[in-house]
């Protein structure tokens, strides 16, 4: 089956996941350029082969048990590459920033086999856009993300240590591909994330054409929040978070637009994490103590967790972001406002890291 056949073959659950991606990269990512379904073109010049057939030799190594590239016979690299197909792409500063985003509608959690499958599917396709980016693009930087709604507890520690080995590895090749997995299981989730940032600029959007939109606001027709008409709640955690208030003002960090002003110090630190693969938690936690701005600023995952072992506070796990390292992770405070924001970006704009916060 072609792959427009297959695409076509789609259920509605597959498009309504992919379409709010588009929404959530075109109005809360802001990028200017949205594509859904990207594939690449036969006619186009694949660049830098000799780097992308050392990705594969460097990929089948580190993960020889996934057979990522064939079990019996290794996949060549023009063959892996002419089965891409990203499922939503964006463009930001005129591709300055690229966003490839795979998607993955299963409400009962990835379907694609056992854990071992599900973690290699998950591989392959962070790998595969990283490749095609580089390839047909001449950058050696992204953001590759796969969302789900849901990945079961079983499979999330596997996964999300193989992205992050996957990550790390390519950037010991020289590349500052940011790999992220957004799921109910991930720090920040998909709700935190993506849902909640889309159903608070909803009202704004008047595009017709946005599938996802137009649900909901098909929706909001017949449940308003209104006291007559509210939908009840099922389920354990059921509804949805009280939407964040608007920024009194816009921030960015080297360009990207940031929606709160916790994801202000959070997307800060992960630039700075990027810039510094080889630090650990303790390094990184250290570098940033000075700048110290509000409570926990940035924290070690030993220090994290040992406040949490003797906090009683049930918001706990919502007052930071987590970011991932190779070995353990940092966890960032998202208890900032306005004036706290200002001041974090006058501290880290003299420092010597690369890092603008405007």
């Amino acid at each position: 089956m072609s792959r427009r056949n297959k695409h076509n073959s789609h259920n509605m659950k597959i498009e309504i996941g992919e379409s709010l991606v588009y929404t959530w990269l075109r109005h809360v990512k802001q990028c200017q350029m949205v594509q859904m379904n990207w594939t690449p073109s036969d006619l186009w010049t694949l660049k830098h082969q000799s780097d992308l057939d050392q990705i594969m030799k460097t990929v089948d190594l580190l993960f020889p048990k996934y057979a990522i590239f064939g079990h019996k016979t290794k996949m060549p690299l023009k063959q892996f590459i002419a089965h891409a197909e990203i499922d939503v792409l964006g463009s930001l500063d005129l591709g300055n920033t690229i966003f490839a985003v795979d998607v993955a509608f299963h409400e009962n959690g990835l379907g694609y086999g056992g854990t071992a499958e599900n973690a290699a599917r998950v591989v392959k396709k962070c790998l595969r856009a990283a490749m095609c980016i580089y390839g047909y693009f001449d950058k050696k930087d992204a953001e590759i993300i796969f969302v789900s709604p849901k990945i079961h507890k079983k499979d999330w520690p596997v996964i999300a240590q193989n992205v992050r080995d996957l990550e790390c590895e390519l950037n010991n090749m020289g590349y500052s591909f940011v790999f992220k997995v957004i799921c109910d299981q991930s720090t920040p989730d998909f709700q935190s994330e993506i849902l909640d940032p889309v159903l608070s600029v909803i009202n704004n959007i008047a595009d017709t054409n946005e599938l996802f939109v137009r649900s909901v606001q098909l929706l909001h027709m017949f449940y308003s929040c209104s006291s007559k008409a509210k939908v009840a709640p099922r389920g354990k955690g059921a509804g949805l978070r009280p939407s964040t208030p608007p920024l009194k003002k816009q921030f960015s960090v080297n360009g990207t637009l940031c929606r709160t002003y916790g994801e202000v110090a959070l997307e800060a630190v992960r630039i700075y994490v990027s810039k510094n693969p080889g630090f650990n938690a303790t390094q990184i936690a250290s570098a940033w103590a000075p700048l110290k701005v509000v409570s926990n600023q940035v924290e070690t995952d030993f220090d994290h967790n040992a406040r949490k072992s003797r906090s009683k506070d049930p918001d706990f796990d919502k007052r930071s972001y987590e970011v991932k390292l190779k070995q353990g992770s940092v966890f960032v405070s998202n208890q900032f406002t306005d004036k706290k924001v200002i001041e974090l970006a006058k501290k880290v704009n003299v420092q010597p890291w690369g890092i603008t916060i405007s």
